[in-house]
């Protein structure tokens, strides 16, 4: 929803946020692994929000914080304007799950004006412009520091990803033109005459 999912301010926060079931295939501590490295020695604050909180793995994800030396704050059920506010004062989302067959995260920061930082695989290759949207890598944090430092250091080149996120979502994934293109799909694949 291109219409409740919009921008932020113009200058965002050094802020990751990670989106996403508190579950290992989440893989939230890649967000922990790139705020460690201090992109342009910048010390990123992580958020990840999720829709329910499970005990051993928070635990862990917060034990890790602590040993890379991160500020994490892990947000459970917040509401939907907490998340698009979030979203919109990220610096980056950092989307790397395993096997994520489609992953609506990424399209709802992009919306928001918020690259991605994603994982090489599954329906991320889809929905990310890799190198113009966000960036994809498969386990490596470092890529990751590196894109982050290049938008740290400049603002231009950040805007212009931000603006091509929130571009490609609307031109190519909102609601209303995905409904079109479904529409228009079914009545090409079952036309009676055929």
């Amino acid at each position: 929803d291109t219409d409740a999912f919009v921008p932020g301010p113009e200058r965002r926060e050094a802020l990751l946020i990670s989106v996403g079931a508190l579950d290992p295939s989440k893989n939230h501590a890649m967000a922990l692994r790139v705020a460690a490295l201090r992109p342009a020695g910048q010390d990123f604050k992580v958020v990840i929000v999720a829709d329910r909180e499970m005990g051993e793995h928070a635990d862990a994800l917060r034990r890790l914080a602590r040993e890379l030396k991160v500020h994490l704050d892990i947000k459970v059920r917040i509401s939907r304007p907490e998340l698009i506010a979030l979203y919109g004062r990220a610096m980056a989302a950092v989307y790397c799950p395993f096997e994520e067959p489609f992953g609506l995260t990424a399209l709802e920061a992009m919306a928001c004006g918020t690259p991605v930082l994603g994982r090489r695989e599954g329906g991320l290759i889809e929905t990310i412009v890799a190198g113009k949207s966000g960036y994809l890598y498969m386990d490596d944090p470092a890529p990751f520091g590196e894109r982050l430092a290049e938008w740290v250091r400049d603002a231009a080149l950040y805007r212009k990803f931000s603006d091509a996120a929130r571009q490609h979502v609307t031109t190519h994934w909102d609601q209303s033109e995905l409904a079109q293109l479904t529409a228009t799909q079914i009545e090409v694949t079952f036309r009676p005459d055929m």
